[in-house]
């Protein structure tokens, strides 16, 4: 990270896998954990609900 940039996220899907990077400047940063694990809340709670492919919101 560079510049005024305190976080970067690096984004990758290949192969039916999605890779999720969080790249930070600790010293402007020091929350980075909770980034980290409320990214990481959020994608599981997506696997366990996942959108319907006809566009239709899964319910709850």
């Amino acid at each position: 990270v560079t510049g005024n940039v305190t976080v970067a996220f690096a984004v990758l899907s290949y192969a039916g896998t999605l890779v999720v990077s969080l790249i930070a400047d600790p010293d402007t940063c020091p929350d980075l954990g909770k980034l980290r694990d409320g990214l990481e809340n959020e994608f599981r709670a997506m696997t366990r609900h996942p959108p319907d492919p006809g566009g239709q919101a899964a319910e709850s």
